[in-house]
């Protein structure tokens, strides 16, 4: 997941592995999008919101082709180990 590279996506930096795990990323002034928004959304156009919400279609679509390129990628090995 840390080679994963897209403009609408931050980067994953480390995952620390304690009794609920965490995401380590760069630091996000406004915080995480859902508290921005609960907290600013009444004054953003509705402009804004089309476009996060195209943002977040790109990524998904993005990281679909990603983990089916890499189960590609796997499958071969994952039935090589199964035989």
């Amino acid at each position: 997941m840390a080679s994963v590279s897209h403009p609408c996506l931050l980067r994953l930096l480390a995952i620390c592995m304690t009794e609920t795990p965490q995401l380590v990323t760069k630091l996000m002034p406004h915080g995480n999008l859902l508290d921005y928004i609960r907290k600013c959304g009444h004054a953003l156009p509705s402009r804004t919101f089309f476009l996060w919400g195209k943002q977040i279609a790109e990524v998904g679509i993005f990281s679909f082709h990603y983990f089916k390129t890499c189960m590609i990628l796997l499958m071969p090995i994952v039935k090589g180990l199964n035989d």
